[in-house]
């Protein structure tokens, strides 16, 4: 489950500057606005996940979160203003970071002490694959533009998401 958002969720990152100067008619001061902006909604997500005592269903809320960041993500793809982006991606870095902060939980609790280091270096090794996802979804943006690379990014994040929970329905049930 880890590769499905470092795959279609993290294109956000490589296509920003390109969909922000097309989209929004932004400058490089506003394009770190809204990567500040996001990163807020980063930090937001993790402390409000870290002050969540223990509960049930945190498989649930992992594909859920990752199925909503793939939602924020083809809305925000489609919006033409920076005022009204600017909520939207603060979203989006809360429920990503929820993702990825779950996610890492999850791996530590449910991994044996003795196979952690092991499993740590696996998960981390997902985001070495984030370029993966740079090279044809650039090449999708240059001929259909930025923003419809982005918004079919999201989709393919949302309909992953969704077809994991649906082949593996017991990783809903994670607690």
């Amino acid at each position: 489950m880890a590769f499905i958002p470092i795959l279609f969720g993290m294109s956000l990152y490589a296509l920003m500057p390109a969909w922000a100067r097309e989209t929004l008619d932004v400058q490089s001061d506003n394009l770190g606005g809204l990567y500040a902006v996001m990163g807020i909604g980063a930090l937001i997500g993790s402390l409000g996940l870290a002050s969540i005592p223990r509960f049930e269903r945190r498989g649930l809320l992992l594909l859920s979160s990752c199925a909503v960041w793939g939602i924020v993500l083809a809305v925000v793809a489609k919006m033409g203003s920076y005022n009204v982006v600017m909520p939207m991606l603060l979203f989006l870095g809360l429920v990503s970071s929820m993702f990825m902060s779950l996610n890492m939980t999850l791996v530590q609790t449910y991994t044996s002490p003795e196979m952690r280091g092991r499993m740590m270096s696996i998960v981390m090794m997902t985001f070495g694959a984030m370029p993966l996802s740079a090279l044809p979804l650039g090449a999708l943006a240059e001929r259909i533009g930025s923003g419809n690379a982005l918004f079919a990014s999201g989709i393919m994040l949302t309909v992953f998401s969704v077809g994991f929970a649906i082949v593996y329905p017991s990783f809903l049930k994670i607690k």
